[in-house]
């Protein structure tokens, strides 16, 4: 954070509203300036503008949460060892231009620490939805939503807490919001060869980058009123590992039974060096598709129930398996069921 940021943030914080609680007879009023104790808790907000479809990749649209307000309140009674104080204690902060925050709050020396609630203004904003996949390209329809961050960390003093965090958001006028997000990891492999020597060469699933991955998350809520459970699309590009990132908007971070289709549309090879025994044979044009568990091609995707929790990313696999066109060259020496068993991907 620059100096004028810096200043910007202590003007923001010397004009704190302080809430001074009631007292009773043998109750004093508390002071937050009065506990020498600090801590601070920093980060950056941003907010998700749902997904882009740029140079044959799928990206997410992240943005700052930038020379925003951000509300930081305090129960006084966290404050008060005794615990009997009322009321809050509010301080205000500005993000800066990248959505960086930083505020210092009172805190007092118990095991239970202090409890500090972090919150952002609502902002009304629009997210890129996925709707259908047409022509070989994503289609998208912008929702109007209500982005806002809220959350809890607890505090001692002399703490320094890191929290980045990114905005939930609830549709406009709906009741169901989505102020989390969950991981699933969609790994995708085409079948292929390990070499280990001139003539060993073990069937695997190479891991492969820049593949199109869409699924199809079923959500416990009926929003359109048809009397289904409604159903999102979301889109991700593998990486360079293999690997297709997904952060499924959720109600909470821990969700059971979600059930997910997983597909990843056809795509042409100019190729496929195949190897019948020791040598190797050059199999001509032909298409990679994905097959499910009987080792079937499937453009329905593979549909299956997942369990998310804050410490674990359910992992699912993808395999495109090669088909030859028809009257390809050599295609009658080509037996794709050579990887029905195979389950290794590297």
């Amino acid at each position: 954070m620059n100096m004028l940021n810096k200043f910007k943030l202590f003007i923001a914080v010397a004009i704190t509203a302080v809430a001074v609680s009631s007292c009773s007879e043998d109750q004093t009023s508390l002071s937050a300036n009065d506990i020498k104790g600090k801590a601070k808790i920093k980060g950056i907000i941003t907010f998700n503008e749902g997904q882009s479809y740029q140079n044959g990749k799928f990206t997410e649209i992240i943005k700052p949460y930038a020379k925003d307000t951000v509300f930081v309140k305090i129960a006084n009674s966290s404050l008060d060892p005794k615990g009997q104080a009322t009321g809050y204690t509010t301080y205000i902060a500005l993000t800066d231009e990248s959505g960086q925050y930083e505020v210092e709050v009172p805190a007092i020396d118990r095991a239970e620490g202090t409890a500090v609630t972090v919150q952002t203004k609502p902002y009304v904003g629009k997210r890129n939805m996925l709707v259908s996949w047409e022509n070989e390209k994503p289609v998208f329809e912008a929702q109007e939503v209500i982005f806002k961050a809220n959350f809890t960390e607890t505090v001692h003093p002399y703490d320094i807490v890191l929290k980045d965090v990114l905005c939930g958001f609830t549709p406009r006028n709906s009741e169901v919001g989505y102020p989390e997000t969950v991981e699933l990891q969609v790994k995708v492999g085409e079948n292929s060869y390990e070499s280990n020597g001139i003539n060993d060469h073990t069937p695997i699933f190479k891991l492969t980058s820049d593949i199109d991955v869409v699924i199809e998350v079923s959500y416990d809520s009926d929003e359109d009123g048809d009397g289904n459970d409604d159903i999102r699309l979301y889109g991700a590009t593998t990486n360079n590992n293999g690997y297709a990132i997904f952060s499924i908007p959720s109600k909470e971070t821990t969700w059971s039974d979600v059930l997910i289709t997983t597909k990843v549309a056809p795509y042409t090879a100019n190729s496929f060096n195949y190897y019948n025994g020791t040598s190797g044979v050059i199999i001509g044009k032909g298409t990679y598709n994905q097959v499910d568990s009987d080792f079937y091609n499937t453009l329905e995707g593979i549909s299956d129930w997942y369990n998310f929790t804050p410490i674990s990313a359910p992992v699912v696999s993808v395999k495109m398996v090669f088909n030859p066109f028809d009257n390809a060259e050599n295609e009658d020496v080509y037996n794709k069921y050579t990887w029905c068993n195979v389950d290794t991907f590297k």
